[in-house]
């Protein structure tokens, strides 16, 4: 994107050259004489020194790309927090959603404007090239989502940790209550076989005294 925005504020700024060379004159005239001595001014002064800038303009369309992510992270830090009671992601004083948008758009124009006055070209658009930086990357936009991205994250980290806590703790009581139900089985399950062999003695016991089969004994 910033090799695309350097070309295209290249060609913007020779057809802006060209019009005051050879365009219209204050009195409203075409005249062939004038597009001529632009046209030669254009071709053989402005064109050459044009192409070299070409590499200077796109380190400038990289250093303000940085710029829009500083700006971005600034503008994060004053109006994005940690709650102190709850210890989520909260927007600083309140703000709503769409009055934090405005003051987003309004920071961002301003803190590039003051990084332009420095480093910037005087004759350039700052307002059309801001709306091409958001149209093609958006850097102030995208490090202001994802630094909120990021706190959210960080805070949401000891509660997912707290949770998985919880979750392994109830792994192991169920684990637990299962064992000591399978002991509770089994231990019935052993009382109700030597349950059912002491009948058994007992009732050929009693089929030994009475001279009788097991079988026609009722309990």
């Amino acid at each position: 994107p910033g090799v695309e925005r350097a070309r295209e504020g290249l060609r913007e700024d020779v057809t802006r050259v060209f019009t005051e060379l050879a365009g219209r004159a204050g009195d409203g005239s075409w005249g062939r004489g004038r597009v001529a001595a632009g046209e030669a001014v254009l071709l053989g002064e402005y064109l050459p020194v044009a192409r070299r800038s070409l590499a200077d303009r796109v380190g400038l369309e990289y250093g303000m790309e940085g710029a829009l992510r500083e700006g971005g992270e600034s503008f994060h830090r004053l109006t994005a927090e940690r709650g102190e009671v709850t210890g989520r992601e909260r927007l600083r004083h309140g703000v709503e959603e769409e009055t934090r948008e405005r003051l987003a758009g309004e920071f961002r124009g301003e803190w590039m404007r003051r990084y332009h006055e420095v480093y910037g070209p005087s004759e350039r658009d700052l307002d059309a090239w801001l709306a091409r930086e958001r149209d093609s990357g958006d850097a102030f936009g995208g490090t202001v989502r994802s630094e909120w991205e990021a706190l959210g994250e960080e805070v949401a980290r000891p509660f997912d940790a707290a949770g998985r806590g919880r979750a392994e703790a109830d792994a192991v009581a169920a684990g637990e209550q299962a064992r000591r139900e399978n002991q509770e089985w089994r231990r019935r399950m052993a009382a109700n076989f030597q349950s059912f062999l002491g009948k058994g003695a007992v009732l050929e016991e009693l089929a030994g005294a009475a001279e009788a089969r097991v079988g026609e004994i009722r309990s």
